[in-house]
């Protein structure tokens, strides 16, 4: 297999420790449902539906998704990516599942680094990004290859974001299906007098809001940041201290953050909501009792 030296790399970097690579999935329905991954509780993980009421269910167990996104239906998807069996699952409103793609081999599909897009595109990358079009076409997106990418985001418009941790210390980039590759910042990784270990560094949550910029979260500065003009990027919100962002969306002009604690404390995952004045509240976290019901405003 071409791609075996990454795949072991990857799978002891997952099996190592849950931390080191969380979950960054969280998507915002127009509701405020939120729904997010896990792979710390229900055995591999689980996929979570926090409702706007304060409800929360558990969508898929034992099932290690890093990511989860909705479709055009506002349906929620993810991908299983561990064992060598590799499915992308659409959970129906009967609280039913139908899979998408079922596929053993990791050069043909990688659910660990999955994204379903608006128009039912399947993406997924390991050192390069491919695309499985709904009537299972297969075809390489861009011919961009990355050091070290470890999650991406497709917009409306079918543009996938990326960043490369190996890369001017965390490159994000924008890449087009007609070739084109565009940075569009550069340097997002928080420098430290201590050495990084990427494998512990975590660029991760990506997301457009709903002014067109990308936000991004970053774990060695605990931070989400959005990207300007001229590849510079604002700092618009940090975690609580032991604690990191790894997931973000926006809905409404608010910002939704999924966060872990740090290993020592093992704590999470929750949701913190930002509105657009900087207000946060933390509407969730797991085994706190905080739910939606009772959110605590932290700012």
């Amino acid at each position: 297999m071409k791609n075996l030296f990454l795949f072991f790399a990857m799978l002891f970097a997952s099996v190592v420790s849950s931390y080191a690579h969380p979950a960054w999935g969280i998507e915002v329905d127009r509701h405020r449902n939120v729904y997010f991954a896990d792979i710390s509780h229900n055995g591999m993980g689980t996929v979570w539906k926090l409702s706007a009421k304060g409800e929360l269910t558990a969508l898929l167990k034992d099932f290690h998704a890093h990511n989860v996104n909705l479709d055009k239906n506002g349906l929620p998807v993810a991908a299983h990516g561990e064992e060598g069996n590799n499915l992308f699952i659409r959970v129906l409103p009967d609280s039913t599942t139908e899979t998408i793609i079922r596929e053993a081999d990791w050069d043909r599909f990688f659910g660990g680094n999955a994204f379903y897009s608006k128009r039912g595109n399947i993406y997924f990358a390991m050192k390069g990004i491919w695309q499985i079009k709904p009537g299972g076409e297969r075809i390489r997106f861009n011919d961009h290859e990355f050091k070290w990418i470890q999650s991406m985001y497709v917009d409306d418009e079918e543009f996938v974001y990326a960043v490369d941790k190996a890369v001017d210390n965390g490159t994000l980039y924008r890449l087009s299906g007609n070739g084109s590759v565009e940075v569009l910042a550069s340097g997002l990784i928080t420098k430290t007098s201590e050495p990084v270990d990427l494998h512990d560094v975590t660029l991760l949550g990506i997301t457009k809001g709903c002014e067109g910029r990308i936000y991004v979260t970053e774990s060695v500065g605990r931070r989400v940041v959005r990207i300007e003009s001229g590849k510079t990027f604002t700092t618009v919100y940090r975690s609580a201290e032991n604690w990191f962002p790894t997931g973000v969306d926006m809905f409404a002009g608010d910002l939704y953050v999924l966060e872990y604690g740090r290993k020592e404390n093992n704590k999470g995952p929750r949701i913190s909501r930002i509105d657009e004045s900087g207000r946060v509240s933390i509407l969730f976290e797991l085994g706190s009792g905080i739910g939606a019901r009772n959110a605590i405003e932290v700012r």
